[in-house]
């Protein structure tokens, strides 16, 4: 977060110290949609959840209906400060990422899960009422590599779990604030990535959260190929941001994760055969959860993806989907 700050003062020196600040070649993409869902007559297994408990899914009131009405709006200004350097941004509204549920929105729905796993995640500050900076980075052009500073968006693969929510309805997405360089070595591009996750505010050092990555991509357009491996690893010093609640006792108090240390192995290949498509993720994920329900807890987690298509023209395309997972967690000793 100090990092984004510091970026952001800077580009504002820039920008208001630039001579020839409209010569500049700028661009201002992005999506605005609009969706509305209707659920009648739904099944309830109580006829009341008047009160529901904390963490439940139960959808709350009397009634065996719904009506959720939500918008997206996204805006990508990028300029171009010179041959060397692009400067990139991405700006929405909270109902644009993360956006509100019913009457629920997804930071709160999500307490307990932090940044300490790889999935779709939003910054903290995510409000469905305030304008937001989700991406603000620049590109640095060289002969060696491309490096990126500042908050930026990562994807992987199928985008299983590192996904940049590129796609116009896609409502989450995984962010970084730090640093990477993409290494080009023909058709190998190798890039490593060090960052802090959102940490919400909290500037001492047990409010840190690490990310340090390493992806390995083989991509031949030549054959319609792809394939490579991500290794990535993410610690918190005992975050006081996320917690969790006793599993026997869903509204008793809430109880800090302390540390806790992720890895991820995450195997990917793609091809495409004429019109014919074929892409596979195999992500694995291992670690230490951190503090769960008093005891220090370790996990691992295996899935396997699978996700084909067929395109007969230009308007046409038949997509299918496969997904198998299995998670395991044990009890290590008392914290």
């Amino acid at each position: 977060m100090k990092l984004l700050k510091s970026f952001c003062w800077l580009f504002f020196l820039v920008l208001f110290s630039a001579q020839d600040l409209l010569a500049l070649p700028m661009d201002f993409g992005g999506e605005l949609g609009f969706d509305s869902i209707r659920v009648s007559n739904y099944r309830r297994t109580k006829d009341s959840t008047t009160t529901v408990a904390n963490g439940s899914e139960a959808i709350e009131g009397t009634g065996d209906s719904a009506y959720i009405q939500t918008y997206l709006f996204k805006l990508k200004p990028s300029m171009i400060i010179n041959d060397h350097v692009t400067m990139r941004s991405e700006v929405t509204t909270g109902s644009g990422r993360g956006g509100n549920l019913g009457e629920g929105d997804y930071i709160g729905s999500n307490e307990g899960k932090g940044h300490a796993h790889y999935f779709h995640t939003v910054p903290n500050n995510n409000s469905a009422n305030n304008l937001n900076v989700n991406q603000l980075y620049i590109d640095v052009y060289s002969e060696t590599a491309t490096y990126r500073i500042g908050r930026f968006a990562k994807h992987w693969g199928l985008g299983a779990l590192i996904n940049n929510g590129e796609k116009s309805w896609d409502r989450f997405y995984t962010y970084y604030e730090g640093a990477e360089a993409i290494f080009s070595l023909g058709k190998l591009y190798i890039t490593p990535s060090w960052s802090n996750v959102s940490n919400n505010d909290v500037m001492t050092h047990s409010g840190e959260i690490k990310d340090i990555s390493l992806s390995l991509l083989y991509d031949n357009p030549d054959k319609d190929m792809k394939f490579g491996l991500f290794l990535g690893k993410r610690t918190t010093n005992g975050n006081p941001i996320y917690k969790t609640r006793p599993d026997n006792d869903p509204t008793g108090n809430l109880q800090t994760l302390t540390n806790s240390d992720s890895n991820l192995l995450d195997l990917f290949m793609s091809r495409y055969l004429g019109s014919f498509y074929l892409g596979v993720e195999v992500p694995y994920i291992y670690g230490d959860l951190g503090n769960v329900n008093g005891v220090a807890t370790d996990f691992k987690g295996l899935a396997i993806l699978v996700q084909s298509s067929y395109e007969f023209n230009e308007r046409w395309r038949f997509r299918t989907g496969f997904r198998r997972n299995r998670c395991t967690a044990g009890q290590g000793r008392e914290s």
